[in-house]
């Protein structure tokens, strides 16, 4: 029974130990089983994370009334519109000067 308790104990402390040696194998030589010499360095300093749990401020700009929103949408619409028109016009003058090339071609 001693002896499992020291087999048991000794499995658990090389399975904590490997989760701590990783930096370990980038300084041991290829052979040995460490990063081969053209893995990249590890950066000098660590990363940081993100400060999950602080809130941004307050935002400098208030949001838009239902008023200013439905004029913004109707800007929006007015301008959509107006460059679908575009659009068409420039697609029927290019087709009326496609047909005036063709018919003068004949």
């Amino acid at each position: 029974m001693g002896r499992g308790w020291l087999i048991v104990v000794a499995a658990l402390a090389l399975a904590l130990a490997g989760c701590s040696a990783a930096q370990v194998f980038e300084k041991m030589p290829r052979e040995m089983g460490g990063l081969s010499s053209d893995a990249p360095k590890a950066p000098d300093k660590p990363y940081l994370y993100p400060a999950v749990h602080d809130m941004p401020g307050p935002r400098a700009v208030k949001t838009l009334s239902d008023d200013e929103q439905m004029k913004l949408e109707k800007d929006l619409l007015s301008a959509r519109n107006s460059q679908e028109q575009a659009v068409k016009a420039d697609a029927d003058a290019q087709q009326a000067n496609q047909n005036a090339a063709q018919g003068g071609k004949r």
